[in-house]
């Protein structure tokens, strides 16, 4: 999960800066500010689990290299597609703001199994995503 969501945070960032050096480096400050106490929760959690100190450091090097694979694969997509920025930043943004709703929401977690509600939940970020997606392409055609 984590590296999924390093992943994420190297698409941010990378989007960020196509947009402006400013935004990037905003978006940078952003995400460092979450990202340093996440990091070393989760190295506590793993020392917790019974991993060394060294051991628990090597996996969240290992899981946060995937945010330098995020800003490539922004950079390969943006060259190879033409992509405009404008769909590369809603959809990271979308990721994470499913992620903080997920986190925050007990409801949304709850361990019995209702196809119903998980058909709604996917259903929910589907509409989402594509709301996101025609409001960048507005912008991008009125630009």
């Amino acid at each position: 999960g984590d590296f999924i969501h390093n992943f994420t945070d190297g698409t941010l960032i990378a989007g960020s800066f196509l947009v402006s050096p400013e935004v990037g480096v905003a978006t940078t400050l952003a995400i460092a500010a979450h990202e340093i106490p996440q990091e070393i929760t989760d190295a506590g959690a793993l020392i917790y689990s019974g991993h060394s100190l060294r051991r628990s450091l090597l996996f969240n090097f290992i899981t946060s290299l995937s945010c330098i694979i995020g800003i490539f694969f922004v950079m390969v997509v943006r060259t190879s597609m033409n992509l405009p920025v404008e769909y590369i930043l809603p959809v990271a943004a979308g990721g994470f703001i499913y992620v903080a709703a997920r986190d925050m929401m007990p409801e949304l977690q709850d361990k019995s199994f209702s196809l119903k509600a998980h058909v709604g939940q996917s259903a929910a970020i589907l509409i989402g995503l594509m709301l996101m997606m025609l409001t960048a392409h507005a912008h991008h055609i009125h630009e």
